[in-house]
């Protein structure tokens, strides 16, 4: 069940936060529009985001959500339950 309804541009940010956090670097060394790889987000930070969005956000994340979404941008437009924006590539939520 969804707790709230929120901003892609507020979801990036958190987003942001998250991985500055894991990575223990600056959130203003990220760039929301850079693959997160970049910075070294392995799939066990992928992982552990994925979590941490089901936790905060009371949804489920499937195993293969971060195949094709390598920025915050596309990981933030990839999750319309939360947003309530059609998702990236004009999808409504499931």
């Amino acid at each position: 069940m969804l707790a709230r309804t929120v901003t892609v541009e507020f979801l990036e940010e958190w987003i942001t936060e998250r991985i500055a956090d894991y990575l223990e670097i600056s959130v203003d060394d990220i760039e929301v529009d850079e693959n997160i790889t970049h910075y070294g987000v392995d799939s066990l930070a992928r992982a552990t985001l994925g979590a941490d969005i089901e936790d905060e956000f009371g949804v489920e994340v499937e195993p293969d959500f971060f195949k094709d979404r390598v920025t915050i941008q596309d990981i933030a437009a990839g999750l319309p339950q939360i947003t309530g924006e059609p998702a990236a590539g004009g999808r409504e939520p499931e």
